[in-house]
């Protein structure tokens, strides 16, 4: 089956203050890999995406995929596989997640004070 292209709709660049606006609008966050391999960086669209409350779909390869499996708010799929990505983003649009129970678990877990304790031992021992 053909993808559809008419399924999104590319708003164009939106400012970053009024991402959140989007977002809340949201039924789905997307994240895409640029390859089949794991990259160097985490997808800060993953702790935003849930911090909104909205469940993840992202294509595998990403050092932060758990949050989305840990989190239980979403599912990361095989990368480049298109058909796979599209079906799934669509059952997960159409599937009851619990917006509160995603911020909840950012909360707790993902703040940027509880990212930078990760950092304090290892501050602590150099001092």
């Amino acid at each position: 089956r053909a993808l559809d292209p008419t399924a999104v709709r590319y708003l164009g660049t939106i400012p970053f203050d009024q991402t959140w606006d989007y977002l809340h609008h949201a039924d789905v966050g997307v994240v895409v890999s640029a390859g089949p391999f794991m990259h160097n960086n985490e997808s800060s669209k993953i702790y935003y995406y849930l911090r909104c409350g909205l469940p993840v779909v992202s294509e595998s390869g990403f050092p932060n995929d758990y949050v989305v499996e840990e989190s239980g708010h979403g599912v990361v799929v095989e990368s480049g596989n298109l058909e796979c990505m599209a079906s799934t983003i669509e059952e997960v649009a159409h599937s009851h997640w619990s917006r509160a129970a995603a911020v909840s678990y950012i909360l707790e877990r993902h703040t940027w004070d509880h990212r930078a304790q990760t950092y304090r031992p290892l501050m602590e021992c150099r001092s």
